[in-house]
Parts: structure tokens; C-alpha cells; sequence
């Protein structure tokens, strides 16, 4: 990428950002009202810009102060206002391009991240977080130009391996994902993670299980990102506990801490999706759509919110506005793989095959294979006669969720399809001797024995 004398860089700031950075001479008071704690370290701030606008590094203490505390739209405008200023800062180009995508705004991630790289040629998480919005956004041979590079930086840091094995796990290539992750000891769990991925993917269930024992989230290595968890003033540690508790059950523990963050911002698009999660858990949809849709009139179209609100609606069996929503999603953020995969089931549910075919079809480009998917576009080209393709995608699919019992029922559905009648007895037999599917494998039998007696009339 080609770098701009710095006297030029602030003056395109606005085209090279692709935004309006058109922003006040002054800074704005907060959007969203402030907890104690959070108040006193924010004005604190705001006096260091009032008496030094033209400060970067004032603007940068502002807008990691936001950040740290969960004020993204606030902090996205202070981090805008300091490459306004200093177009050559890479730092602060980083710290935008973070902000943007918890916004909600890949594309402007993107332009950010693109500029944090080209001022920061060897910083490696400026690539590895470039190659991830790029890898989100189905840009597959740009993120791995951008994994590599992280690789090259620093070989010790594994989030560039972590990259390119996503990009070959999702394009179907198990053993070089394998071979990506063969990294010294101690592997980092997330390693362990993907590395269960690859050998699920190349059939070998037995070390995917092995794998998958060892595994856990990523951890990333990011020293300018980490400069913003010395700003927090709170809210993060409650949200902590929120997730705590929900993870263990105690959803209405976790309301009660998600509610009262809600009232101190209720701007706060992630605050609404968990606790409208929360309220999904607590079997409360109609709680769930009124928050979404206050928090939509609050900040206006938003793709995590109408994600949300798809999830919400599905939930209470409202399918038609579900998909109106999963729809809106993707008119915001095109490409959100698990909204192209909500969309297709529910197209899918309603028997429009060939449209379901096509939203599962991109929703599987865009990295969310999954034994779920498979047979959704299983059942759909069954549906539509299709039965060599259906069986085909099967195979593939057994192979890599063998655990997978409805994989092998649809399986089972696809070989009397399709006339493979051997097979097909093998299938059956094989149902038959699993605990709890007696039912469903006496229907099969019931319709193998009927497509035996066609096949033989017909002879």
C-alpha cells in the first residue's frame, strides 16, 4: 500500500476513512448519561481537550476513556477528531479502526485498519486485526495477505497461524489448517480449539475430542489495545459479572446488572443484545423486541440490533418479522455469515427451497459450516428432487460431524431417494441399534421396504 506524505494525510482523512469527519471545534458532552466513576474520569478528560484542542494526545486520552467504559459512539467521534488532527498517527488510526467495528461498522474498520498498517508496517496486531475484518467480510485472499505479514512480523504471536488456519478451515483444506497450527508448546487453548476444528474436518474424531478438551477463547497480544483497559471506570467489570452469571444459569442475577447499565446508557447497542439474550433465557420475548425497538429508536438502524431483533422474533415463533429482520441485517452488513444462516433456516422452515439454498449457500462462503447448515441444505434440495446433490452434501457432511445422529438420518432419507438401496439398509440398521431413535428408524424402515417394492414392480 502506497503512504502519504504526512502533510497530505490529515488533508484526506475524510476520503481515506470513508466518513464525515466534519466535527466540532469544541468537544461534544457525552451522549449517553454517566455512572459515578465513569463521570468524573470522562470530564476530566474533556477539560484536558477544552484547554488543548488541538492536542492528539488529549483527543486519544478522551477517546480510550469512552472506549474503556462502553461509550463506542462517543469514542469513535474523539478517535475521528484525532486522525483529523494527525493523520499520521498510527496508533490512533488502530484504536478507530477497534472502535468502529464494536459499532457496528466493518467497512469503516476496514479504511482504518488499512491506514493503521500502512503507518505501521511493523506492528503485527494492526494486521492480524485487519486480516479478521477482512476475513468477516468474505475478503479471504486480502485477509490472508494480512495474516501473513502479522506471521512475518512476529512468528511468536500466534494470531497470524490462527488467521490463515480460519481462511483454509473455511475453504475445506483440514491438513493445511493443521499444518498452521503445529505450534511450539505450550499450545495456547484457542489453538487447541481450531486444531479440533481441523481433525473433526479431516474425519479423525477421536483426536477433534482430544483437541477440544484442551480448548478455550483466544487471548490477543495487542500493547496499544491494551492501553484502553487502563481507562475503565467500572462498566466492564459489571458486564463481566453479567456474563458470569448468565453463563452459569442465573439469568435473573444477570438482568438485574444488565438493567441497570441499560438505564445508565441506554444508547449501549451490546448492553441491549445481552440482556435481551438474557430475557430470551428467561423465556421473556416480548421484554427481548421492546428493548431492541427502544434501543432502534435511540440509535437508529444498527445490524447487531436487528440481528437481535430476528433472534427475538424467532424465538417467539413470529417467524415472518424474523426474517424481515435478519433481511435488515444484511442490508446493513451484508457480510454477516450467521444472519445469511438464520435467514436461510427460516426460508427453509417456510419451504422456500431455492432461496433457502442460496442464503446457506453465502452463509457457508462466509465461514459458518456447520452440521446444521448441511442438512438444512440437504433437506432443501430433497425437496426439490435433487437427490444425487443431497446425498453428496451428506457424505461430506458425515465425514466432518460424525457425531452429527440428524446428519445421518438425512443421510439415511437421501439413499432411498435416490434408489441406493443397500446403503440405504446399512443406514437403517445402523439408526436402529441407537437408543431413542426407534421411532424415526421405523419410519425409515417403513419407507425403504415401500421403495423396495417400487423398485421391484418396476422390474
Amino acid at each position: 500500500m502506497e503512504r502519504l506524505p504526512n502533510l497530505l494525510v490529515g488533508a484526506f482523512v475524510a476520503a481515506l476513512a470513508g466518513c464525515d469527519v466534519r466535527l466540532p471545534d469544541s468537544p461534544p458532552a457525552p451522549t449517553a448519561p454517566l455512572a459515578d466513576g465513569v463521570r468524573e474520569a470522562v470530564e476530566a478528560r474533556l477539560a484536558g481537550v477544552r484547554e488543548a484542542p488541538e492536542d492528539v494526545e488529549g483527543w486519544l486520552e478522551l477517546a480510550m476513556t469512552y472506549e474503556a467504559n462502553g461509550l463506542a459512539a462517543d469514542a469513535v467521534t474523539a478517535y475521528e477528531r484525532a486522525v483529523k488532527l494527525d493523520g499520521s498517527s498510527p496508533r490512533a488510526w488502530h484504536h478507530l479502526a477497534r472502535a468502529r467495528a464494536r459499532r457496528g461498522d466493518p467497512w469503516g474498520a476496514i479504511s482504518a485498519a488499512e491506514r493503521a498498517c500502512a503507518l505501521a508496517p511493523d506492528y503485527a496486531p494492526a494486521f492480524w486485526r485487519h486480516g479478521g475484518w477482512l476475513l468477516e467480510s468474505g475478503r479471504l485472499e486480502e485477509a490472508a495477505a494480512a495474516f501473513t505479514r502479522a506471521r512475518e512480523i512476529d512468528p511468536s504471536d500466534p494470531a497470524g497461524a490462527w488467521g490463515l488456519a480460519r481462511i483454509a478451515l473455511q475453504r475445506g483444506r483440514a491438513e493445511e489448517a493443521l499444518s498452521l497450527l503445529a505450534l511450539d508448546a505450550p499450545r495456547p487453548p484457542y489453538t487447541h480449539h481450531l486444531l479440533a476444528a481441523a481433525h473433526r474436518m479431516a474425519g479423525d474424531e477421536q483426536a477433534a475430542a482430544a483437541e477440544g478438551a484442551l480448548s478455550g477463547p483466544p487471548t490477543w497480544r495487542d500493547p496499544w489495545a491494551a492501553e484502553v483497559a487502563g481507562r475503565r471506570a467500572g462498566i466492564h467489570r459489571r458486564l463481566a459479572a453479567a456474563s458470569t452469571a448468565a453463563a452459569a444459569g442465573e439469568y435473573a442475577r444477570s438482568a438485574k446488572v444488565l438493567e441497570q447499565l441499560r438505564a445508565e446508557d441506554p444508547r449501549d447497542v451490546n448492553v441491549a443484545g445481552m440482556l435481551a439474550d438474557v430475557y430470551l433465557a428467561l423465556e421473556r420475548p416480548a421484554a427481548a423486541v421492546a428493548l431492541l425497538l427502544s434501543t432502534r429508536d435511540r440509535v437508529g438502524r444498527h445490524y447487531r440490533v436487528a440481528y437481535n431483533l430476528g433472534n427475538a422474533h424467532e424465538f417467539a415463533g413470529d417467524d415472518e418479522r424474523a426474517l424481515a429482520e435478519f433481511e435488515q441485517c444484511l442490508r446493513l452488513h451484508p457480510r454477516f455469515g450467521l444472519a445469511h444462516f438464520r435467514r436461510g433456516r427460516l426460508l427453509a422452515r417456510a419451504r422456500r427451497d431455492e432461496d433457502a439454498l442460496n442464503a446457506l449457500a453465502e452463509a457457508e462462503r462466509l465461514g459458518q459450516a456447520s452440521a446444521d447448515l448441511c442438512g438444512l441444505r440437504a433437506t432443501a434440495l430433497l425437496r426439490l428432487g435433487r437427490a444425487a446433490p443431497a446425498l453428496a452434501l451428506l457424505e461430506q457432511g458425515c465425514r466432518a460431524w460424525p457425531e452429527a445422529l440428524p446428519l445421518a438420518v438425512t443421510r439415511t432419507e437421501a439413499l432411498i431417494a435416490h434408489g441406493t438401496l443397500a446403503e440405504a439398509e446399512a443406514a437403517v440398521s445402523a439408526l436402529e441399534a441407537v437408543t431413542g431413535e426407534e421411532e424415526r428408524a421405523q419410519a425409515l424402515r417403513a419407507r425403504l421396504i415401500a421403495r423396495s417394492a417400487t423398485e421391484r414392480d418396476e422390474e
